[in-house]
């Protein structure tokens, strides 16, 4: 088990990675990915708005993450709690710079709102690219391998 404030991430009965968020609730999130980047949530939430994508543009620059069309459906997912996690959303990064990056979402961009609407600390993402990014204040990277 893994601990950090707001955040703690085990494996359960089958293998698979659990996330387990402190927000307004608490909420999980499951994967099987072999590297996560897990990224502190008010800088996820600016950088995301950079993205060149206008679809997800217009998503992250929502001022009341409530407000996302689908934000319900979102809500009935993580509703389903510890028994059914919803799953980790896959994740593509662009460098703005040497530490700074943008991210953009390949799937779960009002699951993302959601999770930023009900105050986590932390968002954890699915990462499949081989980007060598080093650990910062804002994100570190996460192997598979190492939770327990």
């Amino acid at each position: 088990m893994i601990k950090y404030d707001g955040l703690v991430i085990y494996r359960d009965v089958f293998s698979k990675v659990i996330f387990e968020f402190e927000g307004t609730k608490t909420y999980y999130m499951s994967s099987s990915y072999n590297k996560f980047i897990i990224i502190e949530a008010s800088y996820f939430d600016k950088q995301w708005k950079k993205t060149d994508f206008d679809i997800q543009k217009a998503l992250a620059t929502i001022d009341d993450k409530h407000k996302d069309e689908k934000y319900t459906q979102a809500e009935s997912g993580f509703q389903q709690g510890k028994e059914n996690p919803v799953p980790v959303v896959d994740i593509q990064i662009k460098m703005e710079d040497e530490i700074n990056i943008i991210p953009t979402l390949n799937n779960g961009l009002t699951r993302t709102n959601y999770l930023l609407a009900n105050n986590v600390k932390y968002l954890v993402f699915g990462i499949d690219s081989d980007i060598s990014l080093k650990n910062t204040d804002f994100y570190f990277l996460l192997k598979n391998s190492d939770t327990k």
